[in-house]
């Protein structure tokens, strides 16, 4: 049998087609890598969970179980981890990212008053946060009629002011008022253990900050040392119209302020937990610890780091050769890992869905989809075990980044090889056929006159 006889044109063309072959299965390479290194990537973040999860496995101290379990969660006040301190001066610029997680509380908050309530005669807005050995409060009070406290009064219950109860580290209730008697800097007042006499017993310098007037009320800026707190806090504002009479008409708050078991709890991250975290930590890795509650306790590490930055040093070809093919690249649409902004620091507690299988005590892997990036991010999370029940979540999460800029590089020099072979290829078939064709013309007379290059 014989097969017909093609052209040297045909030929050529035939093998310029094959080239075209060299990207597919650069393509299908990249593909298949990327699904690989994914799958190792859950397997070691599922490792690193298990380990961290053994070591906090069996330590109640840590988690204060009994205690939390108690709680009354919408008297919570979370101290958010703050990245400074904050400079008392009545202005909430410092609080940044903060800002949006402030609290509202109005008529569901009433602790004492009588009457209609009108949210313009009173109502605030509250954040805590905590820096080092330092609790830092904001308040933005919603008030019609600021009335400041007489000089020479003894009592600071007849003006508005600041009501805070502490359970001190005794166990027992402390409770301080802040009332100025004008704008600026204000210390609290620790009053006496018989709540109804509300002269005070000594001016408290650990709890001290800054009142400022606004436009539809009052600011107030503290901060409190952490010495002073065992575990629950309250914050309350009252209200006082009638500067004669000093009585207060309404008094809105976060939890009783009088009454230690009526009180809130401070949370806060965990400092032993997060100690331990941080010797922990792998790079460009965030691991969360949550209790029962979906509280976070602990949380160290960043998604960003050296590990998923994409840079352009010994790439094939060059610099000068990617920028070319820049256009090329663009056309298949390879997109750079995203430049992680972590905009939730300030988390207090994390509800992902999946979180409840871990509760129940069953480890489990999940991606997350970055929006418009197409990376994504692996979580992998483990159970925590004391005395046989699950009383938290160990959380570990990496993003896919480094693994995309490895496909994006092997599809990028994939291109530049099959474009540089193309190139080369075509040239050289183009050289060889113009020098046959001389070839051809010169010797005419001795080969006839067929030539396949003429």
């Amino acid at each position: 049998m014989k097969f017909p006889r093609l052209s040297l044109r045909t030929k050529l063309a035939g093998v310029s087609l094959l080239l075209f072959v060299i990207p597919l299965i650069g393509f299908w390479y990249a593909s298949n890598m990327q699904s690989f290194l994914m799958e190792a990537q859950e397997q070691a973040l599922s490792l690193t969970a298990r380990s961290v999860a053994t070591i906090f496995n069996d330590r109640p101290e840590l988690f204060k179980i009994n205690f939390l379990q108690s709680v009354d969660e919408s008297k919570e006040i979370h101290a958010y981890s703050l990245p400074k301190p904050i400079n008392l001066d009545g202005f909430s610029e410092d609080w940044g990212g903060l800002k949006n997680e402030m609290v509202f509380y109005g008529h569901e908050n009433i602790l004492e008053g009588s009457g209609i309530y009108n949210p313009a005669s009173l109502s605030f807005k509250h954040i805590t946060g905590r820096y080092e050995n330092n609790i830092y409060a904001f308040f933005h009070v919603r008030d019609d009629a600021v009335v400041y406290r007489d000089s020479d009064s003894l009592h600071v219950d007849r003006s508005d002011h600041l009501q805070i109860g502490i359970e001190n580290p005794d166990g027992r209730l402390s409770l301080y008022l802040i009332s100025p008697t004008r704008s600026g800097w204000v210390t609290a007042h620790l009053m006496d253990e018989n709540t109804r006499n509300f002269i005070p017993v000594k001016n408290e310098t650990r709890i001290h900050g800054f009142w400022s007037d606004t436009f539809d009320g009052y600011n107030v800026e503290i901060r409190l040392k952490t010495e002073l707190i065992k575990n629950k806090i309250s914050f309350a504002v009252a209200d006082v119209d009638d500067t004669e009479s000093g009585q207060i008409e309404m008094v809105i708050g976060t939890a009783s302020t009088k009454r230690m078991a009526d009180m809130g709890v401070l949370l806060s991250r965990s400092p032993e937990i997060e100690k331990i975290l941080n010797k922990l930590k792998p790079p460009a890795t965030k691991i969360w610890v949550v209790d029962r509650g979906k509280r976070v306790r602990a949380d160290v590490g960043s998604l960003k780091g050296d590990n998923y930055q994409f840079t352009q040093e010994n790439r094939l070809g060059g610099q000068f050769l990617n920028k070319i093919l820049q256009p090329v690249y663009a056309m298949i649409r390879i997109k750079t890992p995203p430049d992680l902004h972590e905009d939730y620091q300030y988390l207090s507690r994390y509800d992902l869905a999946d979180i409840d299988r871990a509760l129940i005590g069953k480890p489990f892997t999940t991606r997350m989809l970055i929006d418009g990036t197409g990376s994504e991010i692996i979580l992998a999370a483990e159970p925590l075990w004391v005395e046989g029940e699950v009383q938290g979540v160990v959380m570990v999460e990496q993003t896919t980044d480094n693994i995309l800029t490895e496909k994006r590089k092997i599809i990028e020099d994939t291109i530049s090889i099959t474009l540089l072979v193309f190139f080369v290829g075509a040239f050289c078939v183009e050289v060889d056929i113009s020098v046959l064709s001389e070839a051809c013309v010169s010797f005419r007379g001795e080969l006839g006159t067929f030539c396949p290059f003429v």
